[in-house]
């Protein structure tokens, strides 16, 4: 992954969040980075999402006109969005984002944390983290005890070893040495 210096971050963030904003999937499109990486950028930022003017129920374009930062949407909010995105056709989808005031990036990226949230390898419960820990310390206790023996066994070979080499010196030192003729 190519580091980019905090110039260039910030170059990228004026793009999304100033005047003339435009979505992380369009920078994604232009630049060849990430949309993630590009909404990441602007969340650590702490820049807000541009906001995005959305006409309120039962007004007028002309006299009503109502702002929504998308991040300030529920949890359970952006899941409706999302599944009600899901069965629109594709030239419906436009319309709905504008009538419900949500930027096609924002939705990407609820899309994107809802699956990668469930593609995530499940965390067990409080009871099953106990079955999960005990099954755990046993294996390791298994393992332990085995490096024990081990261990205990190297030990021997190596006392077997020094008596062994001892005893040949002692042989060596009972054996008359021939004079060199």
């Amino acid at each position: 992954m190519p580091e980019y210096s905090d110039g260039f971050k910030a170059k990228m963030v004026q793009r999304l969040a100033g005047p003339h904003a435009i979505t992380a999937t369009a920078l994604s499109r232009e630049t060849g980075i990430p949309q993630p990486t590009l909404s990441a950028w602007l969340r650590q930022a702490g820049k807000p999402r541009a906001e995005t003017p959305t006409i309120v129920e039962g007004t007028t374009a002309s006299r009503g006109v109502e702002t929504v930062v998308a991040d300030a949407r529920s949890p359970k909010e952006k899941l409706r969005l999302v599944v009600a995105v899901g069965g629109l056709a594709s030239d419906e989808v436009g319309g709905f984002l504008r009538r419900e005031g949500v930027l096609q990036a924002d939705l990407d990226d609820w899309t994107a944390t809802m699956l990668g949230a469930l593609a995530a390898p499940r965390v067990p419960t409080a009871s099953g983290s106990r079955e999960v820990e005990s099954r755990r310390v046993l294996r390791l206790e298994r393992e332990l005890a085995r490096k024990d023996q081990a261990l205990a066994e190297a030990a021997a070979l190596l006392v077997l070893q020094k008596k062994f080499r001892d005893d040949l010196e002692d042989v060596d030192a009972n054996i008359p040495r021939r004079s060199a003729r």
